[in-house]
């Protein structure tokens, strides 16, 4: 199936096809275990599927990541995780009862080691849809929607 990339509509459909076929077996193949106290769950890949995925990163990283036309946009993305990580994580320490109810139910989870709230802070941002991020993050910086209706109230 080794043909030249013509950049047609049917070359880009051919290729996404591949990789939701590649993906699609990555998934099915990753194992999960359950672990500790915790019960911290470790995925794991098949060794094969690991040694793909590896190359796939690269390619990721060298041809889309590292772009310098979209190095301002990553920038920016950036400045927003850190600052509403920092944020979180000082208010998690600071007044934690008046969290956003989903990230008390990851800390909930943890024994509550400041390294274990990072995590669920972590967690929790990771959970979130850029646009969910980006509210919470204006919120937090004093600039966003106030008020109970406000998106971060309800996560």
């Amino acid at each position: 199936m080794l043909r030249n990339f013509d950049g047609s509509r049917t070359a880009y459909a051919t290729i996404r096809s591949a990789f939701a076929s590649r993906t699609n077996s990555y998934v099915r193949g990753v194992t999960a275990e359950a672990r500790g106290e915790n019960q911290a769950v470790t995925a794991r890949l098949q060794a094969d599927h690991w040694h793909e995925v590896q190359v796939l990163k690269w390619l990721t990283r060298k041809f889309v990541i590292d772009r310098a036309e979209l190095a301002l946009s990553q920038l920016g993305q950036t400045r927003v995780l850190r600052d509403t990580v920092a944020r979180l994580v000082d208010w998690s320490e600071h007044d934690p009862s008046r969290l956003p109810r989903t990230l008390r139910e990851y800390e909930d989870g943890l024994a509550g080691s400041p390294a274990e709230k990072q995590r669920a802070v972590l967690d929790y941002v990771a959970s979130l849809t850029d646009a969910q991020l980006l509210a919470l993050s204006r919120a937090l910086a004093g600039s966003g929607e106030r008020g109970i209706g406000g998106t971060f109230f309800i996560l």
